[in-house]
């Protein structure tokens, strides 16, 4: 299923993840919004880690761009987002909003909860807090195991006795982003929400920040290196796994298309199932889905029809390879790596007496059509191919 189409003069997407092209002064403006609203939000930090984390899990995907504001915190995400044309003003790392973050809470007097880390590191920076920002209120918590349900339900009930504005989480990526989203996105006293990986450290005073010179040149990681060289398998993931998967991907979004499969089933009438997505209101199409690898064609239509529709049982008449081609807009490209689909066709009769039970995360609706009313039926960008298919119904 496709991600909706987003505006690309606000957002871009690196390998599946979204990043929003904010100024630094836009994401301050949106700081102080959010902190005093009645809704909650949350600030995703993306650096190329974490594109590889989410490239093979979608779920993961699905939560980081779940986030209210996705921040370049990554000199490869910044350079990728220039190499496909969709510069992003600045990369803003987390220790940097933090910063801001606390100073704003002190001027509208909104507390702030730092979660993660160690209690050593908590120490410092509740005196270097002190010091710095005298009149915010804050507290820390360290009692929190990354990757446990229940030591993180019970984060959850402490949060709840002692409600803070907002949380910084500080569990490292993965783990803090599907903590925020999971279980932090269901407290209401919550107004904010940020995960800030080791940030604490060097606020704190724990780890020295990369000279000014080497952030400039975008290089930090070569200092944390210097400190930190048990994090080697790390940097070369960034360095050059990063690099690679994504010179992949760009050569796929440029030469490549995706295998799909396209249903056209009837009824004994020869009227034909269209389907409503439940992403993008109003947007009527013919069931269809990837082929996966190692897939025939009619393997990935039962799978289909069966997840999307719960239909099991078909009267084959005609399967037709590389039915329909077509190339997608940009936004989807970046998304998913490819040109565009190239969709097979399956022409099929549904056996009486089975009912459709819809996946409502893929279909809202679904409605019987006459073949001529079919083009008129479906999405604009869908009627290319529909009138493609009728002409091909009409030679059988």
């Amino acid at each position: 299923m496709y991600t909706n189409e987003t505006d690309l003069n606000r957002v871009t997407n690196i390998l599946g993840l979204n990043i929003h092209k904010y100024s630094k002064k836009e994401v301050i403006s949106f700081i102080e919004q959010k902190m005093c609203s009645n809704v909650f939000s949350w600030i995703a930090t993306i650096n190329p880690e974490l594109c590889l984390n989410a490239l093979r899990n979608h779920r993961l995907q699905e939560l980081i761009n779940s986030a209210s504001l996705s921040l370049c915190d990554g000199i490869g995400t910044f350079l990728a987002a220039k190499i496909i044309h969709e510069p992003i003003p600045k990369r803003i790392c987390g220790s940097d909003i933090l910063y801001d973050i606390c100073s704003i809470a002190e001027k509208t007097d909104q507390s702030i909860l730092f979660l993660g880390s160690t209690e050593s590191t908590l120490n410092s920076l509740s005196s270097y807090l002190h010091a710095q920002y005298p009149k915010l209120t804050f507290s820390c918590d360290s009692d929190i195991l990354k990757k446990n349900t229940i030591s993180y339900t019970k984060a959850i009930e402490r949060i709840h006795n002692n409600p803070p504005s907002i949380v910084c989480v500080a569990l490292g990526a993965p783990y803090q982003e599907e903590f925020i989203a999971e279980y932090l996105s269901h407290v209401s006293s919550v107004r904010l929400a940020i995960g800030i990986g080791g940030a604490l450290d060097m606020i704190a005073g724990k780890k020295p920040r990369a000279p000014r010179a080497l952030q400039a040149l975008g290089i930090e990681w070569l200092w944390r290196l210097f400190l930190e060289p048990w994090r080697i398998k790390r940097i070369i993931r960034a360095l050059i796994l990063f690099p690679a998967i994504f010179a992949y991907y760009l050569f796929r979004m440029h030469f490549c298309y995706r295998k799909n499969v396209l249903g056209c089933i009837m009824d004994t009438n020869k009227n034909i199932l269209i389907i409503e997505r439940s992403d993008t209101h109003g947007h009527w199409q013919l069931p269809q889905g990837g082929i996966e690898r190692g897939e025939r064609i009619y393997q990935a239509f039962l799978r289909e029809m069966h997840e999307e529709l719960g239909l099991n049982n078909f009267s084959v008449q005609v399967i037709v390879r590389n039915f329909f081609t077509y190339p997608w807009p940009k936004w989807h490209q970046l998304n998913r790596g490819y040109h565009g689909q190239k969709q097979s066709l399956v022409i099929a009769t549904l056996t009486p007496q089975q009912s459709i039970i819809l996946d409502p995360s893929e279909v809202i609706r679904s409605a019987w059509v006459k073949q001529t009313e079919l083009i008129a039926s479906l999405h604009p960008v869908r009627k290319e191919m529909a009138s493609q298919l009728i002409d091909y119904l009409s030679s059988l």
